[in-house]
């Protein structure tokens, strides 16, 4: 894959990227309901998707992009992760995500549909994070930007449901307290990454 012509791509660009990633994504559940279990499942979601003109030759762009920059290797991520200023947000997420399962896991009171919606949130950071880990600090500032964007769009949504969520159960008021706390640090890390790179 030809990556050149995507270096010159702006933030913009990158945005309708993922609009085109995740209208693949959210057709792709759409689709699958109805050929589970039968023997060619992955191959007629892709042909009923291509049916609705929704798989493109750069659907997966941004995974290509940084697959291209970052080898998966299992030793060499651990060693990336551990090397890298902003890898230790990586962690951050998914104990932040953890601790707040293992949360909603004990609790009858918080709402399962916001719960759930933070689970998400906080596992889609994480991946996004990943590609940004990926990304040599040089090569790709556009989708860098665009990825932390995404990211913080994200993060705002965990906030915004863990607020609700305050404001509706009191007597969990100080157990959420203590996640809006670490989800905030985590921004304040992500403000700093920003405009540090």
């Amino acid at each position: 894959m030809d990556i050149g012509k995507y270096k010159q791509w702006t933030i913009l660009d990158w945005e309708e990227q993922f609009r085109v990633e995740d209208a693949n994504i959210c057709a792709y559940f759409e689709e699958i309901p109805k050929y589970v279990d039968l023997p060619d499942e992955d191959e007629l979601v892709i042909s009923r998707l291509k049916e609705r003109k929704l798989v493109l030759e750069d659907s997966a762009l941004v995974e290509n992009v940084t697959d291209f920059n970052f080898d998966f290797e299992e030793e060499f991520l651990e060693e990336e992760l551990n090397a890298g200023k902003s890898s230790s947000l990586y962690y951050e997420i998914g104990e932040s995500a953890e601790s707040f399962c293992d949360f909603l896991a004990c609790s009858d009171k918080f709402d399962r549909f916001r719960g759930l919606g933070i689970l998400y949130a906080a596992g889609r950071m994480a991946s996004i994070h990943l590609n940004i880990v990926q990304l040599d600090d040089n090569e790709f500032p556009e989708l860098k930007r665009a990825l932390l964007k995404r990211e913080f769009f994200l993060l705002n949504k965990i906030l915004g449901f863990l607020e609700c969520e305050k404001l509706e159960v009191g007597e969990l008021s100080e157990q959420i307290e203590d996640f809006i706390l670490r989800f905030h640090n985590i921004r304040e890390k992500f403000v700093d990454l920003k405009f540090n790179n």
